[in-house]
């Protein structure tokens, strides 16, 4: 097969084999894949169901371009696209809202503060087995005592700055 008979996006891979796309598979594997997941149907009598999506876990089986996720979905229309990503958008949206840490953490600390804040209560709830609530009283003197001393050193390096030598 010459290069200009080929589809869009595969390339030559060997000067063996017939030159179809199933030698392409074997010599270069698609880094992006879907993977089976189990779960169940909503509603009064739920069923077990099977289904293909990507693992987040394994990021590296994640597509890095949105034609590797248009190949890897075979989603060919823009409008599919355009509802997978409002679709994407909402359920971030209401995951950031209804975060059940989100409720304990204070509107004045940045956001890398916040995201240490999350992983801190939800590691610690993990491994002590506590509730969220029980591992948020714990941690939050020691939270509220670090951040003041984060914003009085930010204070502190603001009214004398070091001075840059030539």
């Amino acid at each position: 097969m010459d290069v200009e008979g080929m589809e869009l996006g595969m390339t030559p891979v060997s000067s063996e084999g017939d030159g179809t796309m199933a030698d392409e598979v074997k010599l270069n594997p698609p880094t992006a894949a879907l993977s089976e997941k189990s779960g169940k149907t909503r509603g009064k009598n739920p069923r077990d169901i099977k289904y293909l999506a990507f693992d987040l876990e394994k990021t590296d089986t994640l597509p890095k371009d949105m034609k590797t996720f248009m190949a890897v979905t075979k989603t060919t229309s823009e409008a599919d696209l355009l509802d997978y990503a409002i679709g994407g958008y909402n359920d971030s949206q209401y995951s950031a809202a209804s975060d059940e840490i989100g409720e304990f953490i204070d509107d004045a600390w940045d956001k890398e503060y916040q995201n240490q804040f999350r992983l801190t209560v939800r590691n610690f709830s993990k491994l002590s087995g506590k509730s969220i609530e029980d591992t948020v009283t714990m941690v939050m003197p020691a939270v509220k005592a670090g951040w003041e001393a984060k914003v009085a050193a930010k204070k502190a390096a603001a009214e004398n700055p070091v001075p840059v030598s030539a």
